[in-house]
């Protein structure tokens, strides 16, 4: 199967009033093509932030977004 989605070592920060919040720190995954991947966590844990960050919808800190063999980071 191909890699459809794949994501490494993504980090989301934000600057705020006492330092750095790491509202994402350090994930990877890989999606094959027909795969389904579901996110679960507690509340105010990252998932939205991730998936936005995913999507280009907020900046990256750092970390790589490969989608369809291209590398789509930045």
């Amino acid at each position: 199967m191909a890699t459809m989605l794949e994501v490494k070592d993504l980090k989301k920060y934000f600057d705020v009033r006492a330092g750095q919040l790491h509202a994402v720190d350090g994930v990877s995954f890989k999606i094959e093509e027909g795969q389904t991947l579901g996110i679960v966590g507690e509340s105010g844990c990252g998932k939205s932030t991730l998936g936005r960050t995913v999507i280009h919808l907020l900046p990256k800190t750092s970390g790589q977004i490969i989608f369809d063999g291209e590398d789509i980071s930045d």
